[in-house]
């Protein structure tokens, strides 16, 4: 059985009004939001072709930005447009990056881990989408917590799980990820990104855990995918960033809706709940992944990356 997870997340824009010399600071005493950003990558048309995109995603280190032209600035598209990521590492008050899809990987860690025991017991197939609910100006959905909207951002297969993820130090972090990937025969695509990403990412989001409870999750890519499915984030590709705006989330809400087990998008505790769809086999599972990414494509006008660069 697998399960198809609506994964709620802060979608706010981060606040730069207050920075004038175009560097958004690594993330502290806020909480998490959301940047727009561009970077080179990967993007699935007819064939996979690199290229430079747009897209909306969290990054909590910090960032170096350019405000959207007022002529380009619409509703709900990005007010600056963040084109330059820094690697630092933040030592004791900082906020993780979950999910990760930099690095030409997918990866998920820590974040609601602590308080929602269901995020630990997820399964290899299992598709998470992580956004943000939101009522419509005529909604009449009085319960806070039900809505009309669901504004996704990140659409998650997860390929591979390292259950009690080893945090006391990089060695272990590293020798137990790669176990697990061995055995699993990934293939060298994925270990080669990991060997570029880890030292990073065990900085920002393993170290700080102090525990060996959380799963390690590592999402199924183009290059490898899990049986025909693969993550990916809704994306513009764009020539140039000076005459780009951006663009609006796609809401999947009307499409989650005509899912017979999907009544109404509802955020349980701490944003997981009974927004879990039991899916009973593979088949309906890839259906589903590929209506989902038809809708982004097709009802939004958007394009499909499948890598996200940040080393260049």
């Amino acid at each position: 059985m697998r399960r198809l997870v609506l994964f709620f997340h802060p979608g706010c824009e981060r606040n730069i009004s207050k920075y004038n010399d175009g560097i958004c600071p690594s993330s502290k005493d806020r909480g998490h939001t959301r940047k727009y950003m561009v970077t080179n990558g990967k993007v699935l048309n007819k064939d996979v072709v690199q290229c430079k995109f747009g897209f909306w995603g969290e990054w909590e280190g910090s960032s170096e930005f350019t405000l959207v032209k007022d002529i380009l600035k619409k509703k709900d598209h990005p007010t600056a447009i963040h084109s330059k990521l820094n690697l630092e590492t933040n030592e004791g008050n900082f906020f993780n990056t979950d999910p990760c899809v930099m690095g030409n990987m997918f990866l998920y860690s820590s974040y609601q881990q602590n308080f929602i025991a269901d995020l630990k017991e997820l399964e290899v197939g299992d598709i998470l989408l992580f956004g943000t609910g939101k009522k419509s100006f005529n909604s009449r959905k009085k319960n806070k917590k039900v809505y009309d909207i669901f504004i996704c951002d990140t659409v998650f297969v997860i390929k591979y799980k390292i259950e009690n993820m080893p945090t006391s130090s990089l060695e272990e972090f590293d020798n137990a990820v790669k176990s697990n990937l061995k055995k699993h025969k990934a293939p060298k695509c994925t270990i080669d990104n990991f060997d570029k990403l880890k030292e990073w990412y065990y900085e920002m989001n393993i170290k700080c855990l102090n525990n060996k409870e959380n799963a390690f999750y590592i999402g199924a890519t183009y290059e490898d995918k899990y049986k025909g499915m693969f993550s990916y984030i809704p994306c513009k590709v764009l020539d140039t960033i000076d005459e780009h705006g951006g663009f609006e989330r796609p809401d999947l809400g009307p499409l989650l809706k005509e899912l017979p087990e999907f009544k109404e998008v509802r955020e349980g505790m701490k944003g997981f709940g009974n927004q879990n769809i039991n899916i009973k086999d593979e088949v309906v599972n890839k259906k589903l992944f590929n209506s989902i990414m038809d809708y982004i494509k097709e009802e939004n006008n958007l394009d499909i990356a499948v890598e996200c660069d940040f080393y260049d």
